[in-house]
């Protein structure tokens, strides 16, 4: 039903936006992207899926959490794995774990089992740009359902202007204070922000108060840049920390409680640009960057079986360091196309220790088993990378990539099985034509590939859960993707449209598979009783789509916008049986009318909304159901206030209907709840 009403809500704004572009073909000045293609190109012009975000529309978003900056977007979903504050970005269907993230170009790499969460304070971002599909020839490794790529702001353009900003968030009764300061001088530019939020318990219409489920963060970055004629160097340094906890829904005769007491993050970054060195080469960049992770994770599982009580005590502490450099250069071998070649350089180090007891509570006597390990892995990625920009006919543009990457992963020590190594080398390819006949209008073709080599975590740690422990496997092979895409994209001052047709199909998907007895070179389990299980490659998804981007700007009161996915995906799990309950809902989107009004000297914008998704299922290889969601929609009331660029709040009356709902793979919704923010610019 709420498809349908999806279905009929963009038809209909389908049918004024046809109107809109037959009064008005005037050109608007289009916004330009570099995540699609590694170089500057118009948004209009680009030959993949990409949505950017701007420093405008981010200061009208209230934002308890960063990742709330994409829950808009077509074909992307949040998931945040039960624990508040960790929120991860899921594309197309494909998890966290096959999404890029990028902050300035420079990969952040997660190698646990989840995907890389987004923690960055959102004063910091200058723009954010989404790729939706696969972008490994580009953009790296797990690019397989999409790349999120964050660019920080650098100084202010004039000597010292400093903010500060406040936020509370009822349904948490949280907040978020910041301050910063940034300038420019002779050359030089600076910024420096701070930040700090709290957040308690989560209140939901449905679940009421979620035990542990509060969270806090804390954060500081400093940008240093000079600039010199045509070059550019930059230092930049940041301090992300943060402890939150993870709410578990009860079950009967059991208490399972997760805990993430420290999650502190380092990074150190230097870049160089320059432009114009010669008629050949155009412009010339590299980064070197260095970013440390160190995490503290608890997980307690209390079971009771009368007479006999069980209590499993695990606590892991692990330091994930990387390393990176990279660069590339952009050549104009051919008049007015631009030749794009690259070298990228990472290691990741994962140094985990783990600590444990079982305490087995019958009536005559407590026993308890302690338990430790300690593992010491890496994994190297050596990559180079090509794109030619070749405009070979009239309104006709072509990108052609190529990437050659090189991996080697080593376990250097383990006290839980025998040293191995393992490597791939793999060669992939891209495709893009876009043809634009008109300034104001193009239509895009697109083939590309992605690639996701195993992460440490699931080539060789050993991870006990509640009644189960899983293996890694040294002789995983990487997961793979390819896309063929079919877009339109249309832009005058009235009107924005962009819509794309896709189907993607990913295989040897690394899954997670029951086994009889303990995989060679791993010492057996000290409980006898815990379930044995593996990563293994077991999945192939074929995942075929719409996303619709629209919006109405007529002179008129309300203005429509609506953003809109309808996707279908399959899993096919290699033993005879496939599904399309694959735990991706078939549409998401919002729908709503903005309405602009001037007061004097303050700007007010007011958007009623609604945001919604269908129900989703979730079947495992045994045909069994692992997760289960009902649809839901929900109704909101955004404004947001400026006046002169000094004074900007933000109020969010979020689930005015006071809906309970729970999407898939997130904690339940808040119930009805106020969001305010204020920042002061000086």
């Amino acid at each position: 039903m709420k498809a349908r009403i999806f279905i009929g809500g963009l038809s209909l704004l389908s049918l004024s936006v046809a109107q809109a572009a037959l009064d008005n073909a005037s050109v608007r000045l289009a916004d330009t992207v570099v995540t699609g293609t590694g170089f500057e190109v118009a948004s209009l012009m680009s030959p993949g899926s990409v949505t950017r975000i701007g420093e405008e529309e981010i200061r009208r978003r209230s934002l308890a959490d960063v990742a709330d900056l994409f829950r808009d977007l077509p074909g992307v979903v949040l998931s945040d794995s039960d624990t508040p504050g960790m929120k991860r970005i899921s594309i197309r269907g494909e998890s966290s774990r096959r999404v890029t993230i990028r902050i300035d170009g420079q990969t952040v790499t997660d190698h646990t089992d989840y995907g890389t969460p987004l923690l960055i304070d959102p004063a910091m971002i200058e723009r954010v740009e989404v790729v939706r599909g696969p972008a490994s020839v580009i953009n790296g490794s797990n690019a397989i359902g999409g790349v999120v790529n964050i660019i920080t702001r650098r100084g202010s353009d004039v000597p010292l202007e400093t903010y500060v900003g406040g936020g509370y968030y009822s349904a948490t009764q949280g907040y978020r204070s910041n301050a910063g300061l940034s300038g420019s001088s002779g050359g030089f530019d600076y910024r420096l922000s701070l930040s700090r939020s709290e957040h308690g318990d989560r209140r939901t219409r449905g679940y009421g108060e979620l035990d542990n489920s509060a969270y806090d963060n804390e954060s500081a970055a400093l940008h240093l840049g000079y600039r010199r004629a045509n070059h550019y160097v930059a230092f930049k340094a940041e301090r992300f920390d943060m402890s939150a906890g993870s709410w578990v829904e009860p079950q009967p005769g059991s208490e399972f409680n997760l805990d993430f007491p420290r999650r502190d993050q380092r990074h150190y970054a230097l870049f160089y640009e320059a432009t114009d060195l010669s008629p050949v080469l155009k412009k010339l960049s590299a980064n070197a960057y260095r970013r440390t992770v160190d995490r503290d994770f608890n997980n307690n599982v209390l079971t009771q079986v009368p007479p006999v009580t069980v209590v499993v005590d695990n606590n892991s502490l692990d330091e994930q360091l990387t390393r990176g450099l990279g660069v590339q250069a952009e050549l104009e071998l051919f008049a007015e196309q631009t030749t794009l070649i690259g070298l990228e350089y990472m290691d990741d180090v994962l140094d985990s220790d783990k600590f444990g007891s079982t305490t087995r509570i019958t009536p005559v006597g407590t026993v308890v088993t302690p338990a430790s390990a300690s593992q010491k892995a890496d994994q190297q990625t050596l990559s180079a990378f090509a794109q030619q920009q070749w405009q070979f006919a009239e309104n006709w543009t072509a990108y052609l990539g190529g990437r050659y990457y090189r991996v080697d992963s080593e376990l250097a020590r383990s006290t839980e099985r025998t040293a191995i190594d393992s490597d791939d080398e793999r060669v992939l390819g891209s495709l893009g034509l876009v043809y634009s006949p008109a300034p104001h209008w193009a239509l895009r073709a697109n083939l590309a590939q992605g690639y996701s080599y195993p992460t440490l975590a699931q080539l060789y740690s050993v991870s006990p859960a509640r009644e189960r422990i899983f293996y890694g496997n040294p002789d995983l092979k990487p997961e793979r993707a390819r896309v063929m895409e079919l877009g339109w994209r249309y832009e005058v001052p009235q009107v924005t449209a962009d819509v794309v047709l896709f189907h993607t199909i990913a295989k040897d998907y690394i899954d997670r598979q029951q086994i009889d007895t303990t995989p060679d070179g791993y010492l057996p389990p000290g409980n006898a009783a815990l379930e044995q299980w593996q990563y293994t490659n077991v999945n192939e998804a074929k995942t075929s789509g719409l996303e619709v981007s629209l919006e109405w700007r007529p002179d008129w009161l309300v203005q429509p916008h609506a953003a809109v996915s309808l996707s279908r995906r399959e899993f096919d799990y290699g033993n005879g049986y496939s599904t399309w309950d694959s735990g991706l809902p078939t549409a998401t989107g919002t729908l709503g009318l903005r309405s602009y009004v001037q007061l004097g000297r303050v700007s007010n914008e007011f958007d009623f909304f609604v945001r919604g998704a269908s129900g989703a299922e979730r079947k495992g290889a045994d045909r069994s159901v692992e997760d289960r969601e009902g649809g839901y929609a929900t109704l909101n009331l955004a404004w947001t206030l400026d006046y002169q660029e000094r004074v900007s709040a933000r109020l969010l009356l979020g689930n005015l209907l006071n809906r309970s709902y729970r999407p898939l793979d997130e904690l339940p919704g808040l119930k009805r709840h106020i969001d305010t923010e204020i920042t002061l610019t000086f």
